[in-house]
């Protein structure tokens, strides 16, 4: 009887972990960072990006951040599709902005947005309304052939 009770035990103890990290993966918090695949039909590629969809995260965005990894960025969500113009303002580093639609239709891009350090912006647009604008280092959307028609999927 002692020995069934010992089992047991050393059962139970080697199944905990595995029980755990169940536990924790079911009730994980969601992160603020998701992964983005870009497709131009000439090329794919992945981004790895922090999510900015609060007013607050949409306002700060990248301001102040001295580097970005090669593929990483930021991703602006917005509630709807309208036409978004976006600004410089205490950014550090010189980015690509691209304007995605609500399908994940690609409807624009901005190449090489200069940082700006003084209190009056210019802002940067395209011609076309969208839901999502997606800030990477600049020479990223050129060298990744990313352009109106290209295709953004995201598990958003």
């Amino acid at each position: 009887m002692r020995a069934d009770l010992l089992k047991r035990k050393s059962i139970v103890a080697a199944a905990f972990p595995l029980i755990m990290i169940l536990f924790l993966s079911y009730y994980e918090k969601p992160t603020d960072e998701k992964i983005i695949y870009f497709s131009s039909g000439v090329s794919n590629t992945t981004l790895l990006v922090k999510i900015a969809d609060t007013e607050e995260s949409r306002n700060k965005g990248l301001m102040f951040v001295e580097k970005l990894g090669r593929n990483e960025g930021m991703l602006f969500v917005f509630s709807d599709e309208r036409q978004r113009a976006f600004w410089m303002k205490d950014t550090l580093v010189h980015l690509d902005m691209i304007f995605v639609a609500s399908n994940g239709t690609v409807v624009g891009v901005v190449e090489n947005a200069e940082p700006c350090r003084q209190e009056l912006c210019r802002t940067y647009s395209v011609n076309a309304l969208s839901q999502y604008v997606v800030e990477v280092n600049a020479g990223f959307a050129r060298k990744n052939n990313i352009s109106p028609g290209s295709v953004a999927v995201s598990n958003l």
